[in-house]
C-alpha cells in the first residue's frame, strides 16, 4: 500500500505513525505510483520476470510502453515493424 494505514499507525510503539495516516509513504516509488505515471520499458523482452512484473505493478502505471528490437513473436502485440 503506498498510504500508511491506521493499522500500522496502532501497531508503531513509538508512536511516529499516527500523524501520517493516509498519507503517502516516503519513497520515490510511492510517489510514482500515486500519479500513475507513463512507465517506458527498453528492451522489454529482457523484463519477463516475476521481479520485473512486481517492479511494474508496483507503480500502477496508466501506460505500459515497451520496446524491443527482438520482440519474442508467439506472445507480441507489436504495432510497428522494421
Amino acid at each position: 500500500d503506498a498510504c500508511v494505514t491506521a493499522a500500522e499507525a496502532a501497531q508503531d510503539g513509538r508512536a511516529l505513525l499516527r500523524g501520517l495516516v493516509g498519507q503517502p509513504r516516503q519513497s520515490l516509488a510511492n510517489w510514482l505510483a500515486l500519479h500513475e505515471p507513463i512507465v517506458i520499458v527498453d528492451e522489454a523482452h529482457n523484463a519477463k520476470t516475476d521481479k520485473s512484473f512486481t517492479a511494474l505493478r508496483r507503480l500502477h502505471p496508466s501506460c505500459l510502453l515497451e520496446l524491443t528490437a527482438t520482440p519474442i513473436a508467439a506472445r507480441t502485440n507489436v504495432l510497428y515493424h522494421v
